[in-house]
């Protein structure tokens, strides 16, 4: 496919290198549209908005979560002539809220990571959308990109100490640390108080922790158990192959990059139920001890394994994507 003509590209959001699954989602945007045709992609912080109206790019494109910065960026990039979209990486819109009635009324389109809120864009709006994966690539499948398993010493001994031992190991990860309606996200304290019960199966348990927001009595409060509290930014894929179980203990997710990365290594996966889960994943009752270590020896006997390659959104429907926003329609916004 030819290059897009004079395209200059502002991906707007969490910078990499990857230390969560929006980055991640990024830095992949990034090189698949550098590798696809050379096509040179700034990617800037929320605090480089103020740049756009100097630099006036033609296509602006944020990656944020929180409404207001949708919105304010949404303005900015209009002022700035440039078309505008977003991509929404989670599974929830309020088409209620002031702010994102707004932002569809100054956006040009939408990256959707879900067929349920696709289908709600599709009845709600005009806008131009794209459902697609959280990953764009020049690639068939996450199985084929390129990642970097430099996990450190004291890491390294950790995993080889534990096989030596004929221990199971699973990894469990927080971007940060980050609370929900009283409950914490991502679920470390959950399996920190259920040290106990997984040494009694025989397994280590590593906590991927790369902001070092937690304490250790937070992640141990019961003072038993095996595990290690990593505190680095690490490559997930690469440390996710060498696991036998990923947990996904969850109060809230979204379209999980991290879910999507493990079922493309092909590592069997435990997760809540809180959301819809692709399929080859382990469910169990969110919060629920025993539905929890029930899911986990499901998942050690290999049935979250993924038997398929995981597809990913080639990045030749984003560049159509991008081309057709020239043909939208004056009348955008919601119904």
């Amino acid at each position: 496919m030819a290059p897009l003509e004079m395209l200059t590209l502002v991906v707007v959001g969490r910078l990499p290198p990857p230390t969560g699954g929006v980055a991640t989602s990024i830095a992949n945007l990034k090189s698949a549209m550098e590798e696809r045709a050379n096509e040179k992609v700034a990617i800037w912080p929320w605090s480089s908005l103020w740049k756009l109206p100097l630099v006036r790019p033609n296509v602006v494109h944020f990656h944020f979560s929180n409404p207001f910065k949708r919105l304010f960026g949404s303005i900015i990039g209009k002022l700035s002539g440039a078309k505008v979209v977003h991509t929404l990486h989670s599974n929830q819109f309020n088409f209620d809220d002031v702010c994102n009635k707004i932002t569809c009324r100054f956006s040009d389109g939408f990256v959707l990571l879900n067929s349920d809120i696709y289908a709600e864009f599709s009845r709600r709006t005009q806008l131009r959308l794209l459902l697609a994966t959280p990953i764009f690539s020049v690639r068939e499948s996450l199985s084929e990109l390129k990642s970097t398993a430099d996990f450190g010493d004291e890491l390294n001994v950790y995993l080889n100490s534990v096989r030596e031992q004929g221990r199971s190991v699973a990894l469990v990860y927080a971007y940060r640390r980050d609370y929900r309606n009283g409950l914490e996200t991502y679920g470390f304290t959950f399996i920190g108080c259920l040290l106990p019960e997984l040494e009694k199966l025989n397994i280590s348990v590593i906590f991927l922790d790369p902001k070092g927001e937690y304490a250790e009595a937070e992640i141990n409060p019961k003072l038993s158990g095996n595990f290690i509290h990593v505190t680095r930014t690490l490559d997930f894929r690469a440390l996710v192959k060498e696991v036998d179980v990923y947990l996904r203990p969850t109060a809230t997710d979204g379209n999980s990059v991290a879910v999507l990365e493990t079922l493309g290594v092909g590592t069997p996966i435990v997760a809540s139920n809180v959301v819809p889960r692709p399929p080859g994943v382990v469910l169990y009752r969110f919060n629920e001890a025993d539905s929890f270590l029930s899911a986990v020896r499901k998942g050690l006997a290999g049935e979250g394994a993924s038997s398929q390659p995981v597809a990913l959104s080639p990045i030749e429907d984003y560049v159509a994507f991008i081309r057709s926003l020239d043909c939208v329609r004056n009348s955008k916004g919601m119904n």
